[in-house]
Order: structure tokens, then sequence, then C-alpha cells
């Protein structure tokens, strides 16, 4: 128990489940970290976490949920939390739905990781990539080692004439062979 309560803790990922019939929610350790409140004094609930999602992501997370538990879709949402404090965090849940021999649902369980990090980088690289496909000078990535091209843009292809995925699989000296 104490390595999944540090493996969670180092994953900024916890766990979570539903005791349908009673609609009771529980946290792991790690879940309550996320958002921010104490295991000892908070008294977890689905209204609860429903009114920390953002607004703008409530009805897509509410179909997930709705979908999981009556077609038993698989659960996954990518989803923004606003905390109590204002903190705002970008959850990934997964979640399975168990039933029971007539398959009524009796417990909705999974995990929440903390993504916000990987998000802000996804969105730095789309603007990187944005920025360098827009630029009117020909821009080019390529490897110290082998001196493939990793990455050019639109423009360089367009100058030189060739489809990106051609000039990916080039090398530097293969446009100059006198290239040092």
């Amino acid at each position: 128990e104490l390595q999944l309560r540090e493996s969670q803790a180092a994953a900024l990922i916890g766990s979570w489940g539903v005791d349908i019939p009673t609609d009771t929610l529980d946290w792991s350790d790690e879940t309550f970290r996320r958002f921010d409140k104490d295991p000892a004094t908070f008294r977890t609930s689905v209204e609860y976490f429903v009114s920390r999602i953002h607004p703008k992501d409530l009805a897509a997370t509410q179909n997930a949920m709705q979908n999981a538990m009556e077609k038993n879709a698989p659960y996954h949402v990518q989803t923004r939390i606003i905390n109590e404090t204002g903190r705002q965090w970008v959850m990934e849940a997964f979640g399975i739905v168990e039933r029971d021999r007539d398959g009524k649902p009796l417990r909705f369980s999974g995990t929440a990781q903390d993504i916000t990090k990987r998000k802000q980088e996804e969105e730095e690289l789309l603007l990187k990539r944005d920025l360098m496909d827009k630029a009117s000078d020909s821009l080019f990535i390529v490897d110290p080692d082998s001196r493939r091209f990793l990455d050019v843009n639109e423009t360089a292809c367009i100058q030189l004439g060739y489809t990106k995925e051609e000039l990916l699989a080039l090398h530097i000296e293969d446009l100059d062979p006198v290239f040092p």
C-alpha cells in the first residue's frame, strides 16, 4: 500500500470509485491532493466532483459518464478542474463500470491523473509548429550527428521543390554536396 501511495504521488495520479447503489465516492490520498482537500476532514461526493469541472467541459464529461454507465463504453476524458482555491488543472480520467450478473451497474472506478504540464507542453509545441510553418524563411532542424533533417517548414518545401516527407528522408549533403 505504501508503494502504491508513493507511485501515485510520483505520477500525479490518483484513484477513485463510486459505489453506485449508495452514490458514495471514495478517493485515494493522491486524488485528495489533486483537489487540495484533506482526507481527514473532507467528505467526497459525486456532486462535489461535478461542481469542480470547468463549465465548458461539463457536458462532455457528463456524456462520457453516462455512456460508461448506460452503454458500457470505455470512460476516458480530459477535463479542466477548478479547485476552490481557483487553481485550475487538467485531469485525464479513465474508468470502468463493474456490474452484477444481471448487468446492473454496481461500481464505477478508475484513475485521475494531473496532466496539466503535458497539456501546456503540447500547446507550446503547437505554437512553435505554427510559428515555424508561417515563417517566410526556409527553416530546417538538422540532427548534428546523422545530419538528417528532423523537421522543415512549408516554405523550405516550396523553395526546394520537395514534400516534407521527401526532405525528412534526406541528409543535408543530399541537397548540398559541398556542405562540410
